[in-house]
C-alpha cells in the first residue's frame, strides 16, 4: 500500500513538474471581420482580444516568436499575430479541411469561391496584393471598427476553393 501511495505521488509530482503542453486547433468557424471559433468547443479568438487572454483561452501555441506570432496547428493552419506594440491581435490566418463559415462555406471546398460571391454579392471585391496574389476582400466594421476578410482561393471559376483566410483589421 505504501509503495502505491509513493508511486502516485511520484507520478503526481511529475506530472505537476512538466511543462504545458502546447495545444493545436484543427478546425472552427471563421467569423469574418470578428475572428475564429476553434476547437470542437468553439473558444473564441477575436481581433483586437490582449494576448494574455488569447494565451487564457487557448493555451500555449505550438510556436510562437519575439514579434507577436502564435501558431496554433501543426497540420492546418491557425496563426494568430499580436501586434506587440498595442500586444493586441491584429491578424489571424486560418485554413484547413475543418474550418467552416458559419453560412456553411468550408475551406478546400469545390465552388468555395462561387458561394462567396452569392453569400457576399457587391460586397465581396477582387484585389491584387502586393506580391500578386489575387485575393477577394469582404470588408466590414465591428463596434464601429474597420475589419478585413482575405479570402485566397485556388483560381477563379465556379469550382475555385477557399485556400486562406485572413482577418485584420483595416
Amino acid at each position: 500500500m505504501r509503495r502505491l501511495l509513493l508511486i502516485a505521488v511520484t507520478v503526481a509530482a511529475l506530472v505537476a513538474a512538466a511543462p504545458a503542453l502546447a495545444k493545436t486547433y484543427d478546425e472552427g468557424t471563421i467569423l469574418p471581420g470578428r475572428g475564429a471559433a476553434v476547437g470542437p468547443t468553439t473558444i473564441p479568438v477575436l481581433i483586437g482580444m490582449k494576448k494574455a487572454k488569447v494565451l487564457a483561452v487557448l493555451g500555449k501555441p505550438v510556436y510562437q516568436n519575439a514579434f507577436g506570432y502564435l501558431q496554433y496547428s501543426k497540420k492546418n493552419l491557425l496563426d494568430v499575430y499580436v501586434n506587440t506594440s498595442g500586444n493586441r491581435v491584429d491578424l489571424i490566418g486560418v485554413s484547413g479541411r475543418r474550418f467552416c463559415l458559419p453560412f456553411g462555406i468550408c475551406m478546400l471546398q469545390a465552388g468555395g469561391l462561387k458561394a462567396l460571391k452569392q453569400k457576399y454579392g457587391s460586397a465581396l471585391k477582387r484585389e491584387v496584393d502586393e506580391t500578386g496574389e489575387v485575393g477577394y476582400v469582404f470588408r466590414n466594421r465591428v463596434d464601429g471598427q474597420k475589419r478585413k476578410t482575405r479570402f485566397t482561393t485556388d483560381g477563379t471559376n465556379g469550382t475555385a476553393k477557399i485556400i486562406m483566410v485572413f482577418v485584420s483589421t483595416g
